[in-house]
């Protein structure tokens, strides 16, 4: 079996945008998401995931 990956580039200024561009562009929930923030150099080794999922929760809940 092989792992799938799907990679998303986000927005730190715009997470609820890069998420729902995301969510249109046919994100597939059975791959592996790879996150990477729009101008930052690195791989995502759970920390960009994190911090995504962390601050769209925010958002969502708080309000930008």
């Amino acid at each position: 079996m092989v792992d799938k990956t799907q990679e998303i580039i986000v927005s730190r200024r715009s997470i609820i945008m890069s998420a729902l561009h995301a969510i249109r562009h046919k994100l597939d929930s059975t791959c592996n998401l790879y996150v990477k923030f729009s101008g930052q150099i690195g791989l995502d080794h759970r920390g960009p995931k994190r911090e995504f999922f962390g601050k769209f929760l925010k958002c969502t809940i708080f309000g930008s």
